[in-house]
């Protein structure tokens, strides 16, 4: 992806997986 090669793109990256499980998590929830 390209936000990995961008400063800080990781931690996005990071938020953005984390928020995908949470709300993957309430949808089967």
């Amino acid at each position: 992806m390209v936000c990995l090669k961008l400063p800080g793109g990781s931690s996005l990256a990071a938020l953005t997986v984390t928020l995908m499980v949470l709300s993957s998590r309430l949808a089967f929830a």
